[in-house]
């Protein structure tokens, strides 16, 4: 997320967005992140952590690919909602996968 900020005003630049548009770059990034952590983390419970987190790499390099080709900052900003919902597949159910596969004893050390 952190390198989509550097690039905000030269991706202005280059899609004709408005500062308004812009703003939204690395909001609805975060919302979606915050809004499908705990569903996906269900999901993950139900279907298999390790299927779940594999997707959100898969779908996290998609929605990278696609950003990186839209030719509207509409589409960005959809790719970037995308993006979020990835990252909380990945980032939510990482945690989850260190803490069901390392002894209690060596837990901290791990998610450290």
């Amino acid at each position: 997320m952190a390198g989509v900020n550097i690039a905000i005003p030269n991706l202005a630049e280059d899609l004709n967005a408005s500062a308004k548009m812009i703003a939204w770059m690395p909001t609805l990034y975060l919302l979606s992140s915050v809004m499908f952590m705990l569903p996906c983390g269900k999901i993950a419970d139900n279907y298999g952590r390790k299927r779940i987190y594999a997707s959100g790499l898969a779908l996290n390099a998609l929605a990278s690919l696609m950003c990186a080709l839209a030719t509207s900052i509409e589409w960005v900003l959809f790719w970037r909602f995308i993006q979020g919902a990835a990252g909380a597949m990945i980032f939510g159910i990482g945690v989850a996968i260190i803490t069901s596969v390392t002894p209690d004893n060596k837990r901290g050390m791990a998610l450290g």
